[in-house]
């Protein structure tokens, strides 16, 4: 499973240095349109938003129109 990292807006493995991708990502600016760009490129894209609003599910099915979307607010949603 890879994650997209939103300030280099590059692919990367959730096993590597997640944590401190994380904080990083919480600190600095997002480069939202290369991240979608990125993303746009994926034929088999699946978005997961996790929280309890669904505003970047918006903002990116805006800049990809045929994109699946799933909304996880809360954790009861989870099946382990």
């Amino acid at each position: 499973m890879f994650q997209v990292h939103s300030i280099h807006h590059s692919w990367m493995s959730l096993q590597l240095n997640f944590l401190s991708r994380l904080e990083n990502q919480m600190c600095n600016g997002v480069r939202w349109r290369e991240t979608m760009d990125l993303m746009a490129k994926d034929n088999d894209l699946h978005f997961v938003e996790v929280g309890p609003s669904n505003v970047l599910s918006g903002l990116a099915k805006r800049h990809m129109k045929d994109l699946k979307i799933s909304q996880v607010s809360s954790s009861n949603q989870l099946t382990y």
